[in-house]
């Protein structure tokens, strides 16, 4: 071991190294100078050798732990001391796979939003005019036909109130100061489940106005299934609101999804496309005039029990770009916070949140389509009966 001297220690230099005669000298020599009731002070550090020493590298902690244990650094009397605590916490979870909407500012507590008006609104009192209803209307009379005239109505507004979602975490004070990377890594996942489930409940207020649609099975394969579906909603909705034949429409998936069509596409016969890339499925979303999103908080995946098939259907929500949007009314964040109460308990807040959010429906209602799918990559199905 190594004895090092610490500062202001009469007749020793600082830094200098001691051995334990000197050690008892320069504690002696300090001790003499203290007053009374006197706080802790310094005399020297002891720094031993270690053969195997944890760090903050994870990797490297377990190339440590394999090294310690290995056999030839063994003894055949044991170690009698106990084990090192690995502090660092493993995490998987992340905040990434959430809804996207375009953002507005509210600094009230809401946003009053004018309904939608669409084509249907402008086509009554369109009228056509012939020659004969020219002379009818020369000859008078009540049954005369006329040219009416539409009245631009008032829209109705509706008002999109402001909700909070927060999260209060308070942790202990010893705790944290013995154990920080519990602290930090506690945070950190709360934080996450925060995101995601303002991302679910953005995505269920969409889900309030979408109107249900099922699609008849075809003979088809999941991936084969799923495009077609998407082309022939995005078609009608298009014919609906007699849309541009380039509008671009929203879609809103599970993130299994785009599993579902790599999974598909891979199992093709005769197709070389087994590196199916996510730039490849995007593609196919995107000729559709679709943007596509796949998020995790829109039916999952797991729901208790490890998959071992695909789901046998897909929902997925369909919507003009731009109809609809998120109010932002800001981030109240109180950071740490200690306070009496926390304080005859040894504790204090480590983190404070509120999220205020509104989704307010700019454009016509959304559709949310259902399709059954069989992910089998066969197209048609019985082209593969038998098939190895």
């Amino acid at each position: 071991m190594v004895i090092t001297a610490a500062a202001d220690i009469p007749g020793f230099s600082s830094g200098g190294t001691l051995d334990t005669l000197a050690l008892a000298k320069a504690m002696h020599a300090k001790a003499r100078t203290l007053s009374n009731h006197s706080g802790y002070v310094p005399v020297a550090s002891i720094n031993l050798p270690m053969e195997y020493k944890l760090g903050a590298d994870l990797a490297y902690n377990m190339d440590v732990l394999k090294a310690a244990t290995a056999p030839q650094a063994l003894t055949a009397a044991g170690w009698c001391a106990p084990s090192n605590n690995l502090y660092d916490l493993f995490s998987v979870d992340a905040g990434d796979g959430l809804v996207d909407l375009p953002t507005v500012q509210v600094t009230r507590g809401g946003l009053n939003v004018p309904g939608f008006l669409g084509i249907e609104d402008g086509e009554d009192n369109l009228w056509t005019w012939t020659e004969e209803d020219q002379d009818l209307a020369d000859a008078g009379g009540e049954e005369a036909p006329f040219k009416p005239c539409l009245k631009i109505p008032c829209p109705e507004f509706t008002d999109y109130r402001l909700e909070a979602e927060g999260l209060c975490v308070t942790a202990g004070n010893l705790t944290d100061r013995a154990f920080p990377e519990l602290t930090q890594r506690f945070v950190s996942l709360v934080v996450n489940a925060h995101l995601h489930r303002l991302s679910a409940a953005i995505i269920g207020d969409i889900q309030a106005t979408a109107v249900g649609v099922t699609m008849g099975s075809i003979n088809s394969t999941a991936s084969g299934s799923l495009l077609n579906a998407i082309d022939l909603q995005v078609a009608d909705y298009r014919s609906q609101h007699r849309m541009s034949v380039n509008s671009v429409l929203e879609a809103i998936f599970p993130l299994w999804a785009k599993a579902v069509v790599r999974a598909d596409l891979a199992l093709r016969h005769g197709a070389e496309l087994t590196n199916v890339t996510d730039a490849v499925v995007d593609a196919h979303f995107a000729s559709r005039g679709v943007r596509a999103q796949f998020v995790h908080d829109y039916q999952p995946l797991y729901t208790g029990a490890a998959a071992t098939v695909w789901p046998s259907s897909v929902e997925f929500l369909l919507y003009p770009a731009g109809g609809f949007v998120r109010g932002d009314g800001g981030v109240i964040d109180l950071g740490v916070v200690r306070d009496s109460v926390l304080n005859a308990t040894n504790d204090y807040t480590a983190a404070f949140t509120e999220q205020l959010y509104l989704v307010a429906q700019l454009g016509p209602n959304a559709r949310e389509v259902e399709v059954a799918i069989d992910v089998n990559g066969c197209q048609p199905v019985e082209q593969c009966n038998g098939a190895s």
